[in-house]
């Protein structure tokens, strides 16, 4: 994607701050093909932020969360991969009131799976 766009890590930051994320809405108006386009323009979060005279609060912390993001420990052991708990997604599929057609019709796809 980055070579694509012809645009660095730090920019596609950058365009997604501009267009909103877990942390912050963004810039109203602004959207991936927007943000790319002022990007390659040579424009910073910045400068569409003094245009549009808008603010990222921590728009630096909110940054360096994506740059660098904190890692958590690993575990002791390697994973390993076991088979499907299909009773506990069922369990968890009912939880949150999934649709049980939509649950049915893609636990089928698992021909190990018996109902």
């Amino acid at each position: 994607t980055l070579h694509q766009h012809g645009i660095t890590h730090e920019q596609l930051v950058d365009i997604g701050l501009m267009c909103g994320t877990d942390y912050h809405p963004g810039i109203s108006g602004i959207g991936p093909k927007r943000g790319v386009k002022y990007i390659k323009s040579g424009k910073t979060v910045e400068d569409i932020l003094e245009e549009r005279d808008a603010t990222i609060d921590g728009l630096d912390e909110l940054r360096e969360i994506f740059l660098s993001p904190t890692i958590g420990s690993v575990p002791d052991t390697p994973l390993t991969r076991r088979e499907p708990d299909f009773d506990q997604f069922r369990e968890f599929t009912h939880k949150w009131e999934f649709p049980t057609q939509f649950i049915n019709k893609n636990l089928a796809r698992f021909p190990r799976y018996a109902e």
